[in-house]
């Protein structure tokens, strides 16, 4: 055994990453994240633990090799810290965080976080941000819905990879197969095809982009090949399948939903159509986004069910609450049962029916921001862009 205060680093194990650590002096580490296999471009995630520490003994952890100059830390986010006796995951205190240009490093970004260890038995865990822990959580949370026998809910194998593990966005998933009401009326009229992870094994690895074989999977989607890129290959045909069976199915959306290294808060991107109807169109789901994340419920489940829902009310597939008073039925079902407006007759006058209720939906609803405390203006602010 080493010397007490002589620490030990560890980072074999799932989505651990660390691939070398230099004694700068007698309580200052300089540390090297593992690159990306097959590809030494990506190197952000890093996650290790420690042992071996002496009570109440400071430390200087510097991380050297970032493979970026713009990063979230430079935005005063910090790193995450839990340990054996406090197993919850903290951020070191960001006064404690430094994000600089380093001479000693060829003027690379480095990130320097000092920390005092309380205990000598605790084995200290650090992460970049927040992780997901495939092998030890995924089995247990999919084998609960199925032992609830939930008819709602279905389970399908969309194709194999070497590390054979799921990640489902959770949050998502229990608030869709909730009792909550928007999740009853969505489950009444339209289906959800969620797959959990499109990089489990790099994600198993400890790699921040890169697959197993090193391609960086958010550039392969056009061509996709079955032996390098196996899950987007069987996405990409699922999706094509949907969309070629135009007769039974309506497939309105595919939303990839994934953190960002350097943009903060929510925001999507879009495609770039030739067709102006088409290109115009999609923005309306970003702007009944907008307005959910104006409002103070800020959970990311709920705020895009109820998108979900606004947006088909606004075409028509689900029917709003009938309002007290005289109405007219101006509406037609077509083929497929959805509800249309009799007055429509193009994808552009679809647009300009959804641009229009959604202004006299914002007008009347959306929450004024000058009417908001300058705290709040700063919490529900929200990028959405197309």
């Amino acid at each position: 055994m080493p010397k007490r205060g002589h620490l030990t680093f560890n980072a074999s194990f799932e989505n651990g990453n660390l691939g070398r650590v230099d004694l700068i002096a007698d309580y200052e580490y300089d540390l090297f994240i593992r690159p990306g296999t097959c590809n030494p471009r990506f190197r952000v995630w890093f996650n290790f633990t420690v042992e071996n520490v002496r009570t109440d003994q400071r430390v200087i952890f510097n991380v050297v090799n970032f493979s970026k100059t713009k990063s979230l830390y430079r935005e005063d986010m910090s790193p995450l810290v839990r340990s054996t006796s406090r197993n919850k995951w903290q951020r070191v205190p960001q006064k404690n965080v430094y994000y600089y240009r380093c001479p000693d490093h060829h003027k690379n970004y480095v990130m320097s976080f000092a920390f005092c260890s309380e205990r000598e038995s605790d084995t200290y865990q650090f992460c970049y941000c927040y992780p997901y822990v495939c092998d030890t959580h995924c089995p247990s949370y999919l084998d609960a819905p199925e032992r609830k026998n939930l008819k709602l809910l279905q389970r399908e194998l969309l194709c194999f990879s070497v590390v054979s593990d799921e990640a489902y966005f959770e949050s998502l998933i229990d608030f869709l197969v909730s009792s909550h009401p928007i999740a009853k009326v969505l489950r009444d009229h339209v289906v959800f095809k969620i797959v959990p992870m499109l990089n489990p094994d790099g994600v198993y690895l400890g790699k921040y982009r890169c697959s197993l074989m090193g391609f960086d999977l958010n550039r392969h989607w056009h061509e996709p090949w079955p032996w390098a890129h196996p899950t987007l290959n069987a996405c990409k045909q699922l999706l094509m399948e949907m969309d070629d069976d135009q007769r039974n199915i309506d497939l309105d959306f595919y939303i990839d939903i994934h953190a960002h290294s350097t943009l903060m808060n929510c925001f999507m991107f879009g495609n770039v159509y030739d067709d102006p109807v088409r290109y115009e169109r999609q923005g309306i789901f970003p702007m009944l986004m907008t307005f959910q994340c104006q409002l103070p419920d800020m959970r990311l489940e709920r705020n895009l069910g109820k998108t979900f829902l606004d947006y088909y009310k606004l075409t028509s597939l689900i029917m709003p609450k009938p309002v007290p008073g005289p109405q007219t039925n101006h509406l037609q079902r077509n083929s497929k049962g959805r509800h249309y407006k009799r007055n429509i007759h193009s994808r552009s006058e679809l647009y300009m029916h959804l641009t229009t209720t959604y202004e006299m939906i914002t007008d009347h609803q959306s929450p004024s921001a000058q009417s908001m405390p300058p705290h709040a203006r700063k919490q529900h602010h929200h990028d959405v862009r197309r």
